[in-house]
C-alpha cells in the first residue's frame, strides 16, 4: 500500500572528498566506564596554566546546548602559556549557519550550530597552507562518557581525545614548526575549526569552501587509520530523511479508508537498502524509522532517516534520482 504523499527532505550534509594527515597516536581503552574509547597518546607535556587569549564567545554560542558550544574546551586544549596568542595571527570567532534537521513529526526546523575559530596568519604570502579539524566530539551531552582522565603520564582518555583534540595538538605543533622555519616568511596560513563536523559540517560549510580557495594545498588534522597509515582520501557522506505521509483511519471499522504510512516506509527501506553496491564504493545505511502510534490506528506519518556513502561526486544525482523514484 503506497502512502498519499511523499517528501524527501535532506537533512543536509554535503558529499566531501578531503585529505587529511596523521595526527596522533591513539588506542583503545575501556576505563571511562562506558565501554570502548580512543584515547590520546601524548608527546608533550599536559597544558597548564591560564586559559589561552581567544576571543569571548559570543552570546549566542554561549546559550546553546553543551554539546554544541566547545569553545571552552578549546580553551583549554590551548591554555599553554597562551600557544595560540604566541604565534601571533589573527584569531576570531565565526558564526556557524544554522542547521536544519526533520524532527519526528515530519518537520523541518533549524537547529543553531556552535561557533567556529578562525587563524589566519600572513595572508599575503605567495604560499597559502589551510588547516582545518573540529572540537566537536560523537558524545552527546546526555552519554555517559563525559569525563576526562590520563592513564598514565602519557595517555588520556577523554571524549573526542584522538578525534580530534589530539589532531589540533599536532597542528597546534606544526603551526609552530612553521614559525621557527626560514621558510615562515613565504607561508600563510589559515586555520579554520568548527563545531559541526559530526553532523556532517552544514553549518561551516560556506567558510571551508571559500578558505580552500585561496589556499595551494590543505591538511585536514583526522586521526590516522589503526595502523597509523596515512588517509589521502575518504567517502562523501550525506544524511537523509525520507518523510513519508499516509492517511490516517480506525484499523477496525475503516482500515480500507487509511493509506499506512509504516507500510509505504517498508516499501521504501527495502528499495533504498538496494541501492548499496549499484555503484563503486556506494553504501546506503538506513538507521532509524520514526512513526507510528496506537495500534488501533493507521498510521499517516513515517519518517526513514538514512546514510549515504560515495566516492565519485557524480553519484550523488544518480542516489538522488532513485530515491526520489521510490
Amino acid at each position: 500500500m503506497r502512502s498519499d504523499e511523499r517528501e524527501t527532505a535532506a537533512e543536509p550534509s554535503e558529499g566531501r572528498r578531503t585529505s587529511r594527515r596523521r595526527t596522533s597516536r591513539a588506542s583503545r581503552s575501556s576505563e571511562s566506564g562506558g565501554g570502548s574509547h580512543w584515547s590520546l597518546r601524548l608527546s608533550t607535556p599536559r597544558a597548564g596554566g591560564p586559559s589561552g587569549a581567544l576571543p569571548p564567545p559570543s552570546p549566542r554560542s554561549a546559550s546553546l546546548p553543551p554539546s554544541l558550544w566547545s569553545l571552552p574546551a578549546l580553551r583549554v586544549l590551548c591554555a599553554d602559556r597562551n600557544a595560540i596568542a604566541e604565534l601571533g595571527a589573527e584569531v576570531e570567532t565565526v558564526p556557524s549557519h544554522p542547521h536544519p534537521i526533520v524532527t519526528r513529526e515530519g518537520e523541518t526546523v533549524e537547529q543553531p550550530v556552535g561557533d567556529m575559530l578562525r587563524l589566519v596568519k600572513r595572508p599575503q604570502a605567495p604560499v597559502r597552507v589551510l588547516l582545518t579539524g573540529h572540537m566537536d566530539t560523537v558524545f552527546g551531552a546526555d552519554h555517559p562518557f563525559q569525563s576526562e582522565k590520563f592513564l598514565d603520564d602519557d595517555t588520556l582518555n577523554a571524549p573526542g581525545a584522538a578525534d580530534m583534540k589530539g589532531g589540533l595538538l599536532v597542528m597546534l605543533n606544526a603551526l609552530k614548526a612553521i614559525e621557527n622555519s626560514s621558510l615562515a616568511d613565504r607561508i600563510g596560513d589559515e586555520v579554520l575549526i568548527n563545531a559541526d563536523e559530526e553532523i556532517g559540517s552544514i553549518g561551516s560549510a560556506h567558510m571551508l569552501t571559500e578558505a580552500a580557495k585561496r589556499a595551494q594545498f590543505a591538511c585536514v588534522y583526522e586521526p590516522a587509520l589503526a595502523d597509523g597509515t596515512l588517509a589521502g582520501a575518504r567517502k562523501g557522506s550525506g544524511n537523509f530523511a525520507a518523510v513519508i505521509r499516509g492517511k490516517s483511519a480506525h484499523a477496525g471499522r475503516e482500515h480500507h479508508l487509511g493509506r499506512n504510512a509504516i507500510a509505504a516506509a517498508a516499501d521504501f527501506i527495502t528499495g533504498i537498502d538496494k541501492l548499496s553496491g549499484q555503484r563503486e564504493g556506494l553504501t546506503v545505511n538506513v538507521a532509524r524509522l520514526d512513526g507510528g502510534g496506537p495500534n488501533n490506528v493507521v498510521p499517516d506519518l513515517a519518517v526513514v532517516r538514512f546514510n549515504v556513502r560515495l566516492e565519485q561526486p557524480e553519484d550523488s544525482d544518480w542516489l538522488l534520482q532513485k530515491a526520489n523514484a521510490l
